[in-house]
């Protein structure tokens, strides 16, 4: 019973229930607490590393919108003729689809970049006497944009995708002919940004997967303070939750890269207590600006005055790590 152990041992189970009270009545909420996964940076001169997560998030982030703005432009255009078409995709691209598009961390090269091809600069004579190959190649002037737009980027990863956008339009033009893709309906030409978008957002993606920059963890629920270097969501992780009565190491074990299953046993520090718990975790909006840790399932604790038990759900915001503990870099 309660009344035979040390003063001092009674005090530390009732601060032990109180504590895990709270933490229970958090986890049983949905409530955000902050567990930060921040990138790292050892990677050699001209490489995409952990220091460029946040550029290239923001790349990422921007092309994802872009291209969801001109597949949501493509049936209005559709109800145009051809000509209307071309003009209204060419007022929307300058204006509209720009909209919500957010700052890349420390680019200062041109504001705006689009493909121009060679054969737009000539005069119908003169464009008989070149090869498609050659109508279809970028102008002088794009190129330079284009050179000019890559060496300003972040990193060289930046530049791989934007090149791989606009080889989408070279190939395209070269592909069905310089006079049929220069005469092609709006809706056909939002088609193929949204296309060429999609290149520029895999090439992103592929670079950001191999940084595996890791995360630095940390939260606080309660008393509790929570706080580890994550390396990876793919391996199993712990993060460890400390206040002064008992330890809570979290463990985590992934079932792919978003989601997976916890668990908890508590360490008592001297009190005759135990403290358990299991459940599911996501990691949502692993491709926003906001990614989030939501951990589903139930607790329960156990003193000698009682089981108190907390079910529910709760959410951990993520920041990527750039300190270096865990980075690795990409090309």
């Amino acid at each position: 019973m309660l009344k035979k152990f040390p003063h001092q041992a009674t005090r530390l189970c009732r601060r032990f229930l109180i504590s895990l009270c709270r933490v229970l009545a958090i986890i049983a909420l949905p409530v955000a607490s902050t567990f930060v996964l921040i990138p790292s940076s050892n990677a050699a001169q001209g490489q995409c590393d952990c220091s460029h997560l946040k550029a290239l998030q923001a790349e990422l982030r921007n092309a994802i919108r872009l291209q969801q703005a001109f597949q949501n432009k493509m049936a209005e255009l559709r109800a145009m003729g051809r000509e209307a078409s071309q003009a209204a995709l060419a007022q929307f691209a300058k204006g509209e689809a720009r909209q919500g598009l957010e700052p890349v961390p420390g680019y200062k090269g041109p504001s705006e970049f689009d493909y121009d091809s060679y054969g737009r600069s000539l005069w119908d004579r003169e464009s008989t006497k070149h090869s498609n190959e050659e109508l279809c190649a970028m102008s002088p002037y794009a190129m330079t944009q284009l050179i000019a737009t890559t060496a300003a980027a972040a990193c060289p990863g930046i530049g791989y995708a934007i090149r791989a956008h606009e080889e989408v339009h070279v190939n395209f033009c070269r592909r069905v002919g310089f006079k049929p893709y220069e005469d092609m309906h709006g809706a056909d030409r939002a088609q193929e940004e949204a296309e060429a978008y999609g290149a520029q957002i895999k090439v992103l993606q592929d670079t950001i997967a191999k940084l595996h920059c890791g995360y630095r963890a940390t939260a606080q629920m309660a008393d509790t303070k929570f706080s580890a270097v994550v390396c990876s969501l793919e391996k199993p992780f712990t993060i460890e939750g400390n206040n002064p009565v008992m330890t809570y190491p979290i463990k985590f074990i992934p079932s792919s890269v978003k989601s997976g299953t916890w668990n908890f046993n508590a360490i008592a520090h001297g009190v005759p207590v135990r403290a358990f718990g299991s459940g599911n975790y996501t990691v949502e909006g692993a491709d926003t600006a906001t990614p989030r840790l939501v951990l589903t399932g139930s607790s329960t604790g156990i003193a000698p005055p009682g089981t108190v038990t907390g079910h529910g759900t709760a959410g951990f915001d993520l920041v990527p790590l750039d300190s270096g503990e865990c980075g690795q870099s990409a090309q």
